[in-house]
Formats: structure tokens, C-alpha cells, sequence
């Protein structure tokens, strides 16, 4: 069986400053103590999150801060007061307020540790089995993960309540006993006080066997991870953004399902309810050839949302922040020369010669979005063609075709973005032109 002395924080000198979530309650009473006598002191952090939810949450406050001092670490506290009746507030919510207090700490050379232990980890399965978790789910809590690109560890993982109510009655540990962990009301409450107690005094093994499973579900995850990966990679168009059809729409709706919990997690770091998913899946992949089917994610307007779009046998994302468009911009005068920032990327040029835009300081250069109706005559072509034509001949997504800037000289179309130059203005041999680059935002 593993004990505390055997813990090895090694691995958390890396960092600059190690913070400790502490409520003080028992287990992130251990957990601080426990790293306060194996690290530099200088370098933890109790960190404290006052919900309110308790007529004693202020003494608490008080209670946590005493003891950091008392053992020579720094500590900082946050309030959250989301409304006037926190006791209706959802535990995601509460979890999800408590987490962004804790993460606004950190750096990038920080890290957060927090006191999961054995007992959470069966919880947080059963809950997620009730919920009607996947096998990603089912995994439970994992040891070390990220989050809003902060590392978070949990050290106390593979140790039991029971083991850690112990060391601190050893040490002589004093504790906070928070009344509404007793308040049934609250699903985890009620799978902790009256489900796991019932099922564990029928099955005494209960705990080892779902942590068991734990592992198990985990090895199932980390291949299920490996084969997305390898159909990610056969299938990517350019970047993770876009990927090809070509090959996807041959293996098996399992496999497609399994390479889009994947392929959406590696774009957007969201796990999407398995209901989700099949919503992609019909949406996209059972529609006719010839649709052009799109899914949002997300909430509507929502900075984090993105859409899903099939368009010329290949998928993308988009961004919900990329969806603006060029068409009302008024005209912008530009030197041809200095990088331009647009509402939907950046405009810039490399000066070169006989090839490329003329660069003619005597022609007045402006950028323009598309109203529609525009031509142009590309070298080579034996007449000039509509940008609708041509964007459709390029296979161009059209929800990127209003993003795309015109430049026009002496209010002629010279060129449209890096993609077509008007013959009437293209560099010859001698003369000094400009090669054209756009970065498209969607993609940054």
C-alpha cells in the first residue's frame, strides 16, 4: 500500500510557484501540510475560494488564512458573489466559479495542486455513469491535467479518505467541517453520504473495483485516442481546421464518430455529449453530396462557439469570432507597403521585381470588401470573369469569400488578396512590383 512518505513532489520544483486550492477542509489541510515539509516554502501558494454558501464562510476565510501563515506560506482569497441566493446555484457552477478564481492566479510556470483523493474519484465515476457517461467519462478524475492552460494536479489521487483523515489526526491537523457537505440536496452529497456507504457495506471491494475500472477505461481511451489520431493525420487538409473527406467517409460510422470526439477536442479542448456528436455525424455525413450542412457548437454568440461546415468533400471549423465579413467596411486607402490589420486578418506585401502587383506610387491604392458583381482578369485568361466564378473554380468555402480584401488602384480591381491579379496591372520584366500575402484569421 503507498504512504505519504513515499510521495515524490519532484516534479513540481519546475515550477516558479506551486499553488495550493485550499478550502480547509481535512483534505487540502493534508495536502498543504504535506508539500509545506517536503518544499520550499517560498514557493507555495494557499490559494482560497469563499463562496458564501455558509453563515461561517468569513471564519473559514479567516480559519485558512491563520493557518498559512502559521506554516510561513503566502495566501490569497477570493469572494464570489454570483447572486443573492448562492444556495440555488448548480455545483457545475460553483465548480466553474471556484476554478476561474483559481486559474486567474496562475502563470504560465505555474501550477495548481488540489486534494482529489480515492473516495472523489469513485464519486465523480458514478456520477458520471448516472449521467450516462462515455469511456472518456469513465476514466474519472486524472492526475494531471490543463486547464485554461494552467497544469492542475491532484497528488492525493490513489490514497482513501480513510488514509488521509488519518495522517492529520497524526499530525495533529485542525480542520474545517463544512456543514453543507452534509446537505443531501446536492447530488455528490447524496452519492457520498448514502449510496457508496450502502453499496461498500454489501461490497467491501467496491472502491478498489471502480478504480480498477478507472485504469481500464483509461487504456481504452489512450488507444481510442491513438486510432483518431492516426485517421486525423491521413485526413488533414492543410491544418487541423480543415480535414478531407476523402478518406473518412470510407471507415465505419464507429471510427467517424470516434475521429470527431477527437478531431473537436485537439481543435477546441471541449468533449462534446455523445448526443453531440451523433448530431455531427447524421448532419454531416448522411446528408446528400451536394448539401453544403453546417452544426453549431455551442452557444449562440458565444466567443468559445464554432460551426461545423462540409463544403467540396472536406469539413471545417469556424470560429464564431471569425465569422465577420469585409462587405461594410468603407474604403481604406493603403502605401501598399505597410502590413494592414483587418476585422478578418492581415493584408501585407514583399516588394520584388517583374512579377507580382505593380507598385506604382503616382495609382491610388485602396482595400475594399466584395458587394458583389466584381471582375477580374487574371493573366492567361482570354476574358475577365466574375469573383464568384472564380471562387467558385478554386473550390473557395463561401463563408470565406466575404472575408477576402480587394485591392483596388485608381478605383480599378488590381487584385483579390494573393489570390488573383488583374494582367491590366501585373509587374512587367523590368518594373518593380509587390507580392501580395493574406492571413486569413480563421486560421491563426
Amino acid at each position: 500500500m503507498l504512504c505519504f512518505s513515499e510521495l515524490n513532489f519532484e516534479e513540481l520544483k519546475e515550477y516558479e510557484r506551486i499553488g495550493v486550492a485550499y478550502s480547509g477542509g481535512l483534505d487540502s489541510h493534508v495536502l498543504l501540510h504535506l508539500l509545506a515539509s517536503k518544499l520550499d516554502l517560498e514557493s507555495i501558494y494557499a490559494l482560497h475560494v469563499n463562496h458564501g454558501m455558509s453563515k461561517y464562510s468569513d471564519v473559514w476565510e479567516l480559519h485558512c488564512k491563520e493557518v498559512a501563515n502559521d506554516l510561513g506560506i503566502e495566501f490569497s482569497s477570493w469572494k464570489i458573489n454570483e447572486d443573492n441566493n448562492t444556495l440555488s446555484l448548480s455545483e457545475a457552477r460553483l465548480r466553474d466559479s471556484r476554478y476561474a478564481a483559481l486559474t486567474s492566479w496562475a502563470n504560465d510556470r505555474d501550477i495548481i495542486c488540489l486534494g482529489h483523493h480515492q473516495n472523489d474519484q469513485v464519486e465523480t465515476i458514478f456520477f458520471r455513469l448516472i449521467r450516462g457517461t462515455g469511456i472518456n467519462g469513465a476514466k474519472g478524475i486524472s492526475k494531471k491535467t490543463r486547464m485554461d492552460n494552467v497544469d492542475i494536479y491532484r497528488p492525493l489521487l490513489d490514497f482513501s479518505k480513510e488514509e488521509i483523515r488519518a495522517y492529520a489526526i497524526n499530525k495533529k491537523l485542525s480542520w474545517i467541517e463544512d456543514e453543507t457537505n452534509l446537505d443531501d440536496k446536492y447530488d455528490r452529497n447524496f452519492l457520498r453520504n448514502q449510496i457508496i456507504p450502502s453499496l461498500s457495506s454489501r461490497w467491501p471491494f467496491l472502491m478498489k473495483s471502480l478504480t480498477n475500472f478507472s485504469e481500464r477505461a483509461s487504456t481504452a481511451q489512450l488507444l481510442l485516442n491513438e486510432l483518431a489520431d492516426e485517421d486525423i493525420e491521413k485526413s488533414i487538409n492543410g491544418g487541423l481546421s480543415s480535414v478531407s473527406l476523402y478518406y473518412i467517409q470510407n471507415i465505419s460510422e464507429a471510427r467517424i464518430k470516434n475521429f470527431l470526439h477527437r478531431w473537436i477536442w485537439r481543435l477546441s479542448n471541449k468533449s462534446l455529449e455523445t448526443s453531440m456528436i451523433d448530431q455531427v455525424y447524421h448532419s454531416i455525413f448522411k446528408s446528400k453530396s451536394s448539401a453544403s450542412p453546417k452544426v453549431f457548437i455551442g452557444p449562440v454568440d458565444h466567443a468559445d462557439s464554432f460551426e461545423i461546415r462540409r463544403y467540396d468533400d472536406k469539413l471545417y471549423t469556424i470560429p464564431y469570432e471569425s465569422k465577420s465579413s469585409l462587405q461594410d467596411i468603407f474604403p481604406l486607402a493603403w502605401d501598399l507597403i505597410s502590413p494592414l490589420t483587418l476585422s478578418t486578418g492581415k493584408l501585407s506585401s514583399t516588394i520584388v521585381r517583374g512579377r507580382g502587383l505593380r507598385y506604382d506610387k503616382s495609382l491610388e491604392a485602396e482595400v475594399r470588401g466584395r458587394n458583389g458583381g466584381e471582375i477580374i482578369r487574371p493573366p492567361g485568361r482570354n476574358c475577365s470573369k466574375s469573383l464568384k466564378k472564380l471562387f467558385q473554380e478554386e473550390y473557395i468555402p463561401p463563408w470565406l469569400r466575404e472575408r477576402v480584401p480587394l485591392i483596388y488602384l485608381n478605383n480599378e480591381l488590381a487584385a483579390v488578396a494573393n489570390l488573383w491579379i488583374d494582367e491590366k496591372f501585373l509587374a512587367l520584366e523590368n518594373e518593380q512590383g509587390i507580392e501580395l500575402s493574406w492571413q486569413d484569421n480563421t486560421f491563426s
